[in-house]
Formats: C-alpha cells, sequence, structure tokens
C-alpha cells in the first residue's frame, strides 16, 4: 500500500514546454528589474562664496548675509549654494599669514571653483588680487565698497563689479548742525586696529570742509575705560561721530556695537554715526545706507551674474547710492532736540504710534462697541426728549381741559344767573309796565262802559276815550311785540339772515347813533336755522360790545359765504382789548360767542390789542366742510 505523499506525486502531470516558457519568462522579469534604472541628471548647483573681514556674528554681517541669500534665492533659483569665509585682519595684513592664507584657500577651492566670488571689503579684494597667481581665475568677482576709489574699473580686472555704497560723514555732520545749531566743537571716536583708522582717515578727510567753521578732533588711542572718560567730560556746544572701535590701545577686541552702548551711557553729549546698525542703541541718527540695502542691491548684481554665458554678457559698471537721513525718536525726546529741525523726508525709528496702529483688533473693537454705546445714549436722548415733548402736550392738553371745566362752570354759572336776570327782567317788566298798563286800561273800559250809563256824555267825549284806549293798547302791543322779538328774532325765519342782520344794523345806528356799515356777498340762503341764530345772536352781541368799550365811531359788518360756509366779520377801530386777559373775565361776551360757534363746529377768531381795535370773525362749515375749533 502506498502512502499518501506518494500518490499525490504520482497524480501530478509530468512538466511539459508550457512550464518552461514560464520559467524562462520569470527569469527574464528578475533580470531586467536588476539593471540600474536612467535617470535624468540633476542641476548642477551653483557656488557663491562670501568673503567677511570680520565674524560672521557682526550685525553688519548678520544683515547683509541674511538679505543677500535670500534674494539670491528668490532671482537664480534655489539651485545655489553658499559658502563663507572669514578674512580677519590678523589673517590678510601680514605677509606670511597672507601667503598662507591665499595657499589655503586655492587648496580648499580647487577641486570646484566658486561662480562668484563676494568681497564684502576692499581689504579682502586686495588680499585675492594681489596673490602671485589668481586664487579664483574663473570666477567673477563682486566688491563691496564704502566710497568712489574702492570702485574697481572692470577693464582693470576683468569679471568684476563693484558695489559702492557711501558713508557719508558730512551730511551726518550738517544733521548734527541741524539739530544742535549751536555746536561748536566735533569729535571722531574710533578705535587702534586697521579697520577702525581706514574708515576713520575717509571720515576726517570728509569733514576737513567744516574746518573754519567748527572744530574736529579725532578720539583714538585710548583704552575703552579711558573712552568713557573723555566721552563723560567732553564740554557743552560738542557733538561726537561714532565709527568704529573694533580694538581698543591694549590689544582688546570688540563688538563696535556693543561698545557703542556703553559709550552712549557715559557721554554727556549726542553721539551721531553713518552705520545703521548703531541706530537704536544709542546714536541721535546720521546719514546711511542699511545693510539690509546693500545686500539686497549686491543680490541683484550676482543673480546676473549667474544667469550671464559669458564675460561679455555680465554687467560691467559701478553701482553708487547714497544715504538716507534716519534719526530715533528715543534718542531725539533724551537730548531734548526738537522735531521741527529735521529736514524733510528724515525716517524716524521708535517713534511711538497710535494705539490704534498696535492695537488695531481692540481700538476697532472699542471703537463699535463706543459707537454702539453713542447710539444707545442718542436713542435715548431721542426718546427722552420725546417723552418730555409728550409730558408738555399733556401738561398743555391738561391745562387747556382744566380751563375748558372752569370755562365751563363759569358759563354755566352765568347761564343760570342770565337765566335768572332775564325772568326777573321779564318779570318786572311785565309787572311794572305791561301789567299796569294792562290795568290801566281795564280801569279806561270800565269808565267807558259807565258813561254809557250817563245820558250826559255826549258822543264826542266817548269817542275820545276810545281812541285814547285804543291808542295805550297799541303801545302795550308794540312793547309785547319788542319783547318776543328779543327772545326770538322772527325775522330770521321771515326775511333771512342777510336782511335780518341788514334790519339789526340799522336799529343799532337809530337807537345808538353809531354808524355801522354792513356788507354781504355769496350767503346761500336759506341757512340751516342753528347757523343763522348763531351768526345773528353773535352780530347782536358785537355790536352791543362794540358800543358799550370801543369808544369807536364806526363798525363794519360783513356777511359772505359759498355752498360750503358761512362767514361772519366785525370790525372797529376802537381801543381794543387783551383778548387773553379778558377770558376769564365777568362778561358773557366772548364766552357766549365761543359756545354758540361750538355748537355749530365753527371757529371763532378774535384779534385784538390794546390801541389797535378788534376783529371778530366766525367762519361756519356747510355740507360736511370741517373747521378747527378756536
Amino acid at each position: 500500500m502506498k502512502r499518501p505523499a506518494a500518490r499525490e506525486a504520482a497524480r501530478r502531470p509530468p512538466a511539459g514546454p508550457r512550464f518552461w516558457w514560464r520559467v524562462v519568462f520569470c527569469c527574464g522579469l528578475g533580470c531586467l528589474a536588476a539593471l540600474p534604472v536612467a535617470s535624468a541628471p540633476e542641476p548642477v548647483a551653483r557656488r557663491v562664496l562670501l568673503l567677511y573681514p570680520e565674524s560672521f556674528y557682526r550685525p553688519a554681517v548678520v544683515a547683509f548675509d541674511a538679505v543677500f541669500r535670500r534674494r539670491v534665492t528668490e532671482l537664480a533659483g534655489p539651485a545655489v549654494e553658499f559658502d563663507m569665509e572669514n578674512i580677519g585682519p590678523p589673517l590678510r595684513d601680514l605677509p606670511d599669514t597672507r601667503e598662507a592664507l591665499q595657499g589655503w584657500l586655492r587648496a580648499c577651492y580647487s577641486r570646484r571653483s566658486p561662480d562668484v566670488v563676494v568681497a564684502a571689503v576692499p581689504e579682502v579684494f586686495d588680499c585675492l588680487t594681489n596673490a602671485p597667481t589668481p586664487l579664483f581665475p574663473s570666477s567673477r568677482l563682486l566688491l563691496l565698497g564704502t566710497a568712489p576709489d574702492d570702485a574697481v574699473p572692470g577693464n582693470i580686472i576683468e569679471n568684476t563689479v563693484s558695489v559702492v555704497w557711501q558713508v557719508n560723514a558730512a551730511a551726518t555732520l550738517e544733521l548734527a548742525l541741524r539739530l544742535q545749531p549751536e555746536t561748536r566743537r566735533v569729535v571722531v571716536v574710533y578705535g587702534s586696529s586697521a579697520l577702525d583708522g581706514y574708515y576713520a582717515r575717509r571720515i576726517l578727510k570728509e569733514l576737513e570742509a567744516f574746518h573754519g567753521r567748527i572744530e574736529v578732533e579725532a578720539l583714538t588711542g585710548l583704552s575703552l575705560e579711558a573712552f568713557e572718560e573723555r566721552l563723560a567730560s567732553l564740554p557743552p556746544r560738542t557733538v561726537a561721530i561714532y565709527n568704529t572701535i573694533d580694538q581698543d590701545v591694549s590689544g582688546r577686541r570688540f563688538i563696535p556695537r556693543e561698545v557703542l552702548v556703553r559709550l552712549r551711557q557715559a557721554s554727556r553729549v549726542p553721539i551721531y554715526s553713518m552705520y545703521s546698525t548703531y541706530l537704536g542703541h544709542g546714536i541721535v541718527g546720521g546719514c546711511m545706507t542699511t545693510f539690509e540695502e546693500v545686500g539686497e542691491r549686491a543680490a541683484g548684481l550676482v543673480a546676473r551674474m549667474l544667469a550671464a554665458d559669458g564675460a561679455g554678457s555680465m554687467p560691467r559698471r559701478c553701482l553708487s547710492f547714497p544715504g538716507r537721513l534716519r534719526v530715533d525718536w528715543r534718542e531725539l525726546r533724551h537730548w531734548d532736540l526738537p522735531v521741527s529741525r529735521l529736514p524733510p523726508g528724515t525716517l524716524i525709528i521708535n517713534q511711538p504710534s497710535p494705539v490704534w496702529v498696535h492695537h488695531r483688533r481692540e481700538t476697532v473693537t472699542g471703537l463699535a462697541v463706543i459707537a454702539l454705546l453713542l447710539a444707545g445714549v442718542v436713542v435715548l436722548a431721542l426718546q427722552q426728549r420725546r417723552l418730555r415733548q409728550t409730558r408738555a402736550l399733556l401738561a398743555r392738553e391738561r391745562n387747556a381741559l382744566q380751563g375748558s371745566q372752569m370755562e365751563l362752570r363759569h358759563l354755566a354759572e352765568r347761564l343760570l344767573r342770565t337765566d335768572e336776570a332775564e325772568r326777573t327782567r321779564l318779570a318786572r317788566e311785565l309787572h311794572d309796565d305791561i301789567s299796569q298798563r294792562l290795568a290801566a286800561l281795564v280801569i279806561g273800559m270800565d269808565r267807558l262802559e259807565a258813561s254809557l250809563d250817563h245820558p250826559g256824555e255826549t258822543e264826542g267825549s266817548r269817542r275820545e276815550a276810545f281812541a285814547a284806549l285804543k291808542q295805550a293798547l297799541a303801545g302795550v302791543a308794540g312793547d309785547l311785540h319788542g319783547m318776543a322779538r328779543r327772545l326770538h328774532p322772527a325775522i330770521l325765519d321771515d326775511l333771512g339772515l342777510v336782511r335780518a342782520i341788514g334790519a339789526a344794523c340799522e336799529a343799532f345806528t337809530r337807537i345808538e347813533g353809531l354808524a355801522v356799515r354792513f356788507y354781504s356777498d355769496g350767503v346761500r340762503e336759506p341757512l340751516p336755522q342753528a347757523v343763522a341764530l348763531c351768526l345773528y345772536r353773535i352780530a347782536q352781541e358785537g355790536l352791543n360790545n362794540a358800543a358799550r368799550h370801543s369808544g369807536a365811531k364806526e363798525v363794519s359788518v360783513f356777511v359772505n359765504g359759498g355752498d360750503t360756509h358761512v362767514e361772519l366779520l366785525i370790525e372797529d377801530e376802537g381801543r381794543g382789548f387783551d383778548a387773553e386777559a379778558v377770558r376769564w373775565g365777568a362778561g358773557m361776551g366772548l364766552i357766549g360767542m365761543r359756545e354758540r360757534v361750538r355748537l355749530v363746529h365753527g371757529r371763532l377768531d378774535v384779534f385784538s390789542q390794546p390801541g389797535e381795535g378788534t376783529s371778530i370773525r366766525v367762519r361756519i362749515p356747510l355740507r360736511g366742510e370741517t373747521t378747527d375749533e378756536t
């Protein structure tokens, strides 16, 4: 009996041609995978060598290098490599060390020479070009200088371009004299190193133009402590121009900006300088070009050098740009120097900006809150004003209501008294006049009746007695008619308003002796009885008041109207009166007129001033016209 494995092997088919083709295909794929993959050649990085005359950590080097690298990378692309070397004074000044330095540079960059070499100062450039054999014959050179004679013409040193930025000591001293016109002395402070002396000699030569105007003194060859003592003892009307103190007389080396801080603390006079790295660290200001600007300009030239195909296409001109006046606001305040003396265009740093510049978001939020609060205050003020107006209106309405109520009470009292007086008058007239006269008539009739029984009475005497009785009876009838007319003018119903007022004016003139001129126009009659009675009574009251109080010799009465209204106007040129003063008077005249007009929804206007006469105007609407009641 066979084992299971043997049985399985017995069931496998024998290897045929198809199987071997698969084995060959897999082996071919493996060989292809083992072959190296062809790739695109990487671009060769271009090299820029930066040669600085001092430590890489000096503020000027840091400011220049940061801008230079960034701008070259932006302009020439990322495939740029930067190398930098420190060519300090101990290495470049002595002949033995200079030859050793040149040999070391040649060995370091022999395998691959840099495309561009940047010499930060002329001394470094001299170290490169004074070698027995050129250090970088295929490289292009860029020289940074601080005076026009630092520029190297392109026809002397091939493939060389210069960038000159001026150390403008004259403009700096002019700035000091403008801020401190009383100055009579300037002290130029610099150290004992070769680099200190190199730039100081240029500054002193530039300041020779001021001889005769002020005294120029060089302060050098001292220790740092001695520098502090001298600056602390300088007399008034003196300024100091600080160059550099890279090394003092004892050989100690310093960073010039740190020395400036110590000198500023000790000095009794303002200090000026031409270097931007000192601004904000103790100098008042000066005419200066920033190292960032120099780095920007140098980066543009280096980018063009890297892009040039040969010497002919390389820029071959010397670029020079002046500085700009810059001052520190804090130093101006410290030395009590007025900003108004600064020349136009001077850049002021460290000047306190308005709060909203530094805290814009908080300021905007605060202003928005203040605006909302002010808007709320304005709304509240408007609401309070409206509330005061409403209260004042309510007070006026309340006073008017109280006045109307008082007026109504007075009117009611006057009406009651007038009614009682009228009743009393009527009763007195009826009793004392009409009743007595009727009693006399009764007696006369009795006598006439008794004469009929006496034959001695003649016919003529009886006729005379009868005529006397008739005449007396007619007088009683006339008086009763007048009394009835006063109670209600029936003439209104018979003749209308215009003729009734006209008749009243004629009767008034005949009885009172006062001339009354009556005019009418456009009155549409018949008028409603209430309207006609109102105007008739007001005309009667106006004529009576004119006769009693005005002292006028003539009164004019006008009645006019139309389809929608009727008007009555009574005018005189009498002594007049104060309408408000007599509003609450004892008489019923104006009060009665006003109440009559109010009942027919009309308007009453009384215009009168003492010595200017009186005008009473009544307007009553007809057929739906509305009139403000007065």
